[in-house]
């Protein structure tokens, strides 16, 4: 009987995991003024009405073999029928540590951002390029430190970008905030591309990989 069992129970599992919808990963290649310095990799995973992303950005730019710069920033946002529930992102800044943890709860976000608590209205969205929701609101939360931006969004109509190697229709908007950007959306509103200047005036482009 207990090889029967064992089968029995395979078969269960493997029945669950087939049910379990396979996450959606995108990957941006991040360049520097046509050269490439890094990753943003965003996994999505869906579970009946809770959505949960996660991004990881890796950056490294070197001059002459020496580290000029470097960024590493890992975050986590979960959400619930269209609400935020929590947010944790922890970020590398060139050796300058950030880390927040932030939860809904009663209609506000409850933020401890580098050991300080806060809290904003519960409706805010976290500024995550993934989200074009960002777009429709006011300000946003700057996941790096807790702190409120305040947005101010162009409509840029629609432009072709590269996808892929092929001219995809995309619908750009200029944002502008703490970080100026430029971002581009299909018509299903899934990010395809974003463009910033760095602090020394170099072009940030983030592209599909």
């Amino acid at each position: 009987m207990k090889p029967v069992v064992t089968i029995l129970s395979l078969l269960a599992w493997s029945t669950a995991a087939a049910a379990q919808p396979a996450a959606e990963l995108v990957k941006f290649a991040i360049n520097r003024n046509g050269a490439q310095i890094g990753t943003h990799v965003i996994e999505t995973q869906r579970k009946g009405t809770q959505t949960v992303v996660s991004s990881s950005t890796r950056v490294l730019v070197k001059v002459v073999f020496i580290t000029a710069y470097h960024l590493e920033q890992d975050e986590t946002e979960r959400w619930d029928t269209g609400h935020l529930v929590s947010v944790n992102c922890v970020t590398n800044d060139n050796g300058t540590p950030h880390k927040l943890n932030a939860e809904a709860k009663g209609g506000v976000l409850q933020i401890v951002a580098d050991g300080k608590t806060s809290q904003v209205d519960g409706g805010i969205v976290p500024n995550s390029l993934w989200n074009v929701a960002m777009l429709r609101q006011p300000v946003a939360l700057n996941v790096r430190d807790g702190s409120v931006m305040h947005i101010t969004v162009i409509d840029g109509g629609i432009d072709n970008v590269n996808v892929h190697g092929r001219p995809t229709k995309a619908h750009h908007y200029s944002v502008k905030t703490v970080f100026p950007e430029e971002v581009w959306y299909d018509e299903q509103g899934h990010l395809v591309q974003a463009q910033f200047t760095g602090s020394d005036g170099s072009t940030i482009l983030y592209q599909l990989m």
